[in-house]
C-alpha cells in the first residue's frame, strides 16, 4: 500500500464514505467535500456548511473551512496545502499528504478516537485543574515571594545611602581616617576662633 492508499484508507474509516476508484486520489478531494466530512467527523461542527454545488468557487471554500478546521485544531498554516492548487489537481499530491499525516498526528496527540495515521509530532495537551486551596496556597506563596523581594530591594537601597551619608560618632570625623563635612567645618570654625583670639582678649584671657 503506497502514501495516497494508505491517506484513502484512513479517510474512508473516518468517514464511511468510499472513494470514487475512477477517479484519482487527488480528484476525490478536489471538491473538498471529502475533506469536510474528515473535520467533521473528527472535530464535529468545524465546517457548518458543506457545499454539494458544482462551481469552482464554491468547491475551493469546501476546500479552504477544512483547512481552517484543522488550523482550528492546532495545525500550523505552514503545514497546509493550497485550496486552489488542489482544486486544479496540480503537483501538490505530497503537500496533501503532508497535510492529512498532520492532521492525524494532532488526532493521536489530543486522544480523538479514529484510527491511527500518521505522524504525531505535537506535544501531547496536558492541563492542570487547580483545586481552590491550591490556587490559595499559591496566591499566599507568590506574595511571600514579593515581601521578600520588596525587603532585599529596601536593603540595597539602604546598603548604597549608607555608602554616601555617615551618622553618629563616623559623622564627628571619630574613628575615620578621612574628613567629613561637619569635620571640616568644625575645623574650619576653630581656626578662625584660634584667629581672632591672636588680637582680642575676653574675660579671663
Amino acid at each position: 500500500m503506497d502514501d495516497t492508499e494508505e491517506a484513502q484508507a484512513w479517510i474512508e474509516a473516518v468517514t464511511h464514505d468510499p472513494f470514487d476508484d475512477s477517479l484519482s486520489f487527488l480528484a476525490n478531494l478536489k471538491t473538498g467535500v471529502r475533506l469536510c466530512k474528515l473535520i467533521n467527523a473528527i472535530k464535529p461542527g468545524s465546517v457548518k456548511k458543506v457545499s454539494e454545488s458544482t462551481m469552482a468557487f464554491r468547491q475551493i471554500d469546501n476546500i479552504n473551512m477544512f483547512l481552517k478546521g484543522c488550523q482550528a485544531m492546532g495545525m500550523p498554516a505552514s503545514d497546509c496545502f493550497g485550496a486552489k492548487k488542489l482544486f486544479d489537481e496540480g503537483d501538490c499530491r505530497k503537500e496533501v499528504l503532508n497535510t492529512l499525516e498532520s492532521l492525524g498526528g494532532l488526532c493521536q496527540a489530543q486522544g480523538v478516537a479514529v484510527p491511527v495515521f500518521g505522524k504525531n509530532k505535537y506535544a501531547t495537551k496536558n492541563t492542570r485543574v487547580w483545586t481552590d486551596e491550591q490556587k490559595l496556597r499559591q496566591a499566599r506563596a507568590d506574595r511571600g515571594s514579593m515581601l521578600m523581594q520588596g525587603s532585599s530591594g529596601t536593603m540595597e537601597r539602604v546598603g548604597e545611602s549608607s555608602s554616601g551619608i555617615t551618622f553618629g560618632n563616623s559623622a564627628a570625623g571619630a574613628g575615620v581616617g578621612g574628613m567629613t563635612l561637619l569635620s571640616a567645618g568644625s575645623a574650619d570654625t576653630m581656626e578662625r576662633v584660634q584667629g581672632s583670639r591672636g588680637g582680642i582678649t575676653f574675660g579671663n584671657s
